[in-house]
């Protein structure tokens, strides 16, 4: 069985890495900047759309116990390049993303985490000539995610 086979025709992967800094810390609230790049391929076109995110971050940790959860929304404007073929075409626009956290409490410096994210994108108006649609202009993303947190102090 192929890739089509099993998954049908559609994105045939989605690859996001990002790097985080919170920059303001008042008890448990933090106030950060983020910035993450995606590759997403499709199958049926055989476009690969490539973006670059960066995000103004707020999230608030809530500890339990050795695991904590941490809840948090970002803003920020994505730059996104889309190719198939001959096919290039550059597109921007604002992007939401709500998403939490379970970090893996140690007490080293090094804390691993699983995570849950949605991330939202809205890409400006096309050119004239081109269809205004959502289709053509919405971009969301539901995915898990692991990481690591890591305490420079």
């Amino acid at each position: 069985m192929n890739n089509n086979e099993l998954l049908g025709k559609g994105y045939l992967g989605i690859i996001d890495a990002g790097i985080g800094l919170n920059a303001v810390q008042i008890r448990n609230l933090s106030l950060g900047i983020q910035i993450n790049t995606s590759i997403l391929t499709l199958s049926v076109t055989d476009l690969i759309a490539t973006g670059v995110t960066p995000k103004i971050t707020v999230s608030y940790d809530f500890r339990p116990a050795n695991v904590s959860f941490i809840p948090q929304v970002a803003f920020g404007y994505s730059f996104w390049n889309f190719k198939a073929g001959s096919f290039r075409r550059n597109d921007n626009g604002l992007t939401f993303e709500g998403s939490l956290k379970m970090v893996f409490r140690r007490t080293g410096k090094v804390n691993f985490f699983l995570e849950g994210a949605y991330q939202y994108t809205r890409l400006g108006k096309p050119t004239e000539g081109e269809m205004d649609s959502d289709f053509n202009r919405n971009i969301s993303t539901i995915y898990p995610g692991i990481g690591l947190i890591w305490k420079i102090k």
